[in-house]
C-alpha cells in the first residue's frame, strides 16, 4: 500500500512530510498500537510527538504561528497516523477541524498559536444525539451570544481549551468559540468507546454558556467540508492499514502448504480492499487540493467522504475474513481496523446530508 499514484502528484514538501509521518508512525506508533487500543486513554507522549513534529500547525497560516502547509498536508499527516493507529489520526483530525474554524473567522485570538503548537487542544461540538437536527441554541444577549444546547462525542474531556460549537442561530447556523472553564460549560467523559479508543470524547454540556460568534453559513460549509476531507483521509489510513495488516498475515500463514496470498480468493480480497481504498485516497487528495487552491470543494469533499466510509468498511471486512477465525484475536490487528473502520466522523457525515450535498452538485 506505499506504492501509490497519488503520491507521486504530492510536492517535495508534503513526501518529506509523508516520509517523515512514516517513520513516526514505525518506529513509535504501530508498535504501540494495541496497547493505545486497549488502554483507551489519552496518548500523552505520542500527542507531544506529534506536537514536535508541528502537525497541530499544519493548518494554521505561518504569520499565526504555524505550520501553513495546507488540507493535503494535514489530510497525509492524519492518514499515516491512522494506518498505525486510527485514534492517533482521529486526534489530529478533531484538534485541526477546530483550528481551521478558528483560523477561518479571521478573529485573532491567543488560542491560534497556542493550538499551533500543541499546548492548546480545541474540540469541535458539531454532533447532537440526533443526527439530523441541531436543536443547540445561540442566543444575542447584551451584545454577546450565549449557548443552550447538548453536544455528544465531544473530543478531549478534561483536556480542551475550548470547544467550536455548532448551533441554531435564528433559522440559520453558525460556529461559535466557548472556552473551557466558561459559567454553565460542562463537558462529561471519558465515553466507553467501541474504537478509536485512545481518542476520548464526552457530552458537553452548555447552560447559557459566553460564547463568540466565528461565523454563519459560509463558515459552517467550510468547515464541513474540511471535516469531510480530513475524516476521508482517516479512514483511507485505516483501510491502508487493514489491507497492509492482510498482506503481512497472508505472506507468513501457511495453508495446504501454500503461502495465502497464493490463493486466488484470498487475491480477490486484498486487491479489493486496496483498489477501493485508493480510489478514496484519490478523492480526498483531490478534494484537498481544490480547497488549498482556494476552489469550491464542497461536492468533492462529500464525494470523498461517501467513498471513504464504503472504501475503509470493505477493506476491514475483507481483511478480517484473510485472518480467519484469528481475525477476531486481539492477538492480531484484523478486529481492530474492523472497528476502526466503523467511525462516523465529528458531526459532518450523516448519509442524507451526504447525498443531498452530491445531488445538488450533480443537478442540471
Amino acid at each position: 500500500m506505499d506504492r501509490s499514484d497519488s503520491d507521486l502528484l504530492l510536492s517535495e514538501e508534503q513526501a518529506i512530510l509523508q516520509k517523515t509521518l512514516r517513520d513516526f508512525v514505525a518506529e513509535r506508533v504501530t508498535p504501540a498500537a494495541e496497547a493505545l487500543d486497549h488502554d483507551a486513554v489519552h496518548p500523552d507522549a505520542l500527542v507531544a510527538g506529534m506536537a514536535e513534529l508541528g502537525l497541530f500547525g499544519i493548518l494554521v497560516p505561518t504569520d499565526a504561528g504555524g505550520v501553513g502547509m495546507g488540507h493535503l498536508a494535514h489530510g497525509l499527516a492524519v492518514e499515516e497516523l491512522a494506518c498505525g493507529a486510527g485514534g492517533l489520526g482521529a486526534i489530529l483530525a478533531a484538534h485541526g477541524l477546530a483550528a481551521d474554524a478558528l483560523v477561518g473567522s479571521g478573529i485573532a485570538s491567543p488560542l491560534i498559536a497556542d493550538a499551533a503548537s500543541g499546548a492548546a487542544l480545541l474540540a469541535p461540538a458539531l454532533q447532537e444525539d440526533d443526527a439530523q437536527l441541531v436543536t443547540t441554541e445561540a442566543a444575542s444577549v447584551d451584545g454577546g451570544w450565549v449557548l443552550t444546547g447538548r453536544k455528544v462525542q465531544v473530543a478531549f474531556p478534561g483536556r480542551a481549551a475550548a470547544f467550536v460549537v455548532l448551533a441554531r442561530e435564528d433559522k440559520s447556523y453558525a460556529l461559535f468559540l466557548a472556552l473551557a472553564g466558561a459559567a454553565g460549560l460542562r463537558h462529561d467523559g471519558p465515553d466507553e468507546r467501541l474504537s478509536l479508543n485512545c481518542l476520548e470524547t464526552g457530552t458537553l454540556v452548555l447552560d447559557r454558556t459566553p460564547a463568540t460568534r466565528l461565523g454563519g453559513a459560509d463558515l459552517v460549509s467550510r468547515v464541513l467540508a474540511s471535516a469531510r476531507i480530513a475524516v476521508s483521509c482517516l479512514l483511507a489510513g485505516i483501510g491502508r492499514g487493514a489491507v497492509a495488516a492482510a498482506m503481512k498475515y497472508a505472506h507468513e500463514r501457511k495453508q495446504f502448504d501454500r503461502f495465502l496470498h497464493e490463493f486466488v480468493a484470498m487475491q480477490e480480497r486484498m486487491s479489493r480492499g486496496d483498489a477501493r481504498v485508493e480510489a478514496a485516497r484519490a478523492l480526498a487528495h483531490g478534494a484537498a487540493r481544490l480547497r488549498d487552491r482556494g476552489e469550491p470543494s464542497g461536492l468533492a469533499a462529500a464525494r470523498a467522504r461517501l467513498v471513504a466510509g464504503e472504501a475503509a468498511m470493505s477493506a476491514a471486512d475483507d481483511a478480517l475474513q484473510v485472518f480467519g477465525g484469528y481475525g477476531f484475536s486481539r492477538e492480531y490487528p484484523a478486529e481492530r481496523f474492523y472497528r476502526d473502520a466503523r467511525f462516523g466522523g465529528f458531526g459532518e457525515s450523516h448519509p442524507p446530508a451526504l447525498y443531498l450535498n452530491i445531488t445538488k452538485g450533480i443537478a442540471p
